[in-house]
């Protein structure tokens, strides 16, 4: 019998802060990087000690499996219009398990009910499918074709979103007993 583990996400602080950017760091020199990321490096994947103390604008989370430091997640907040925008990256031994799609659905809750959003958005590139993975819960809201240009492809940047609404919805359908039928 296999124990159940349990995603979490852990508010970035002092006692977490060099491994939130040991993750981040793994991740940049993964080969494939720029196909999963970007040419550029989001703000994202780096803390600074004015993330813990400075204008809240960026959350960042370690995220768990039971004690387990696995990857890391990012809330921007855009206050002026309540939009959430989520990132999130996984260490290898760690992807097409589902652990990514739960910490997504608790990046997700947390922006609806700690941070007051009305609508959570999310961006992959087309040539990251596990990311694309990991946003079960959005619909797919626009592509933004050739939006980068890494190592001479053209790479399309996809515009994933849940409203207030549909994520009511989904955390209603989850919570309804599931009926074996024979």
């Amino acid at each position: 019998m296999s124990a159940c583990k349990e995603v979490g996400i852990v508010g970035l602080s002092l006692k977490n802060m060099m491994a939130y950017n040991s993750i981040c760091r793994l991740l940049r020199r993964e080969s494939n990087y720029k196909f999963a990321f970007g040419n550029s490096v989001s703000s994202a994947m780096h803390a600074w000690l004015w993330d813990i103390w400075g204008p809240r604008d960026w959350h960042k989370f370690v995220i768990t499996l039971d004690r387990a430091q696995i990857g890391f997640g990012a809330i921007f907040i855009d206050k002026p219009n309540a939009v959430c925008c989520i990132e999130l990256g996984l260490l290898p031994q760690y992807r097409g398990q589902g652990y990514g799609g739960v910490a997504g659905r608790l990046l997700i809750s947390k922006c609806f009910t700690e941070y007051g959003a009305r609508l959570v958005e999310s961006l992959a590139l087309s040539t990251n499918l596990r990311s694309i993975g990991m946003v079960d819960w959005m619909t797919l809201e626009g592509r933004l074709e050739a939006r980068y240009l890494i190592d001479g492809q053209e790479v399309d940047e996809l515009i994933y979103k849940i409203t207030r609404a549909e994520w009511e919805l989904r955390r209603a359908e989850d919570r309804k007993p599931q009926i074996d039928v024979q």
